[in-house]
């Protein structure tokens, strides 16, 4: 090959690599981005909806404590406590993140199925239907805590 061939295929070899590594860099910073940006949408909402993390466990925990002192008068109230959470956050803008969006959902159909045993359960004096109530309030907890672990994750 002959010097000014010798150029040429440098020359293009250069340019090939500088396309590649243009495409590279168009291709990592376009794809951080909108990943940076969904982050930072996921914290948002968890920062903003954080008071129901802790509302929802401190009115389960009433439940449960009403329910093991089996005051059926004080559990109908403190389920229906929870139950009205329940509606007021399924109002609430979805989560942006499709693993925490499942596990809230599951969480808060959950607390809406126990809670609606629960109140039956109490209303009829019926032990059998209040203990899966605790069971379905104990596995919207779980799901709650997931939800929130993601947020958490999110914010760090």
């Amino acid at each position: 090959m002959t010097r000014t061939g010798r150029i040429a295929a440098a020359a293009l070899a250069l340019v090939g690599a500088g396309v590649v590594a243009t495409s590279c860099a168009a291709t990592r910073s376009t794809t951080t981005a909108p990943r940076l940006g969904e982050t930072v949408a996921l914290a948002s909402w968890g920062h903003q909806h954080a008071e129901m993390f802790s509302t929802l466990s401190y009115d389960t925990g009433t439940v449960a404590d009403d329910a093991s002192t089996y005051d059926t008068g004080a559990l109908v109230g403190a389920c229906q406590t929870v139950s009205d959470d329940v509606q007021e956050y399924l109002a609430l803008p979805p989560v942006p993140d499709v693993v925490a969006a499942r596990h809230l959902r599951a969480a808060l159909e959950l607390f809406g199925r126990g809670t609606g045993d629960c109140i039956s359960g109490a209303v009829h004096h019926d032990r059998g239907l209040i203990v899966q109530a605790r069971r379905e309030l104990d596995r919207a907890t779980r799901q709650l805590e997931t939800a929130r672990g993601v947020l958490v994750a999110a914010a760090r």
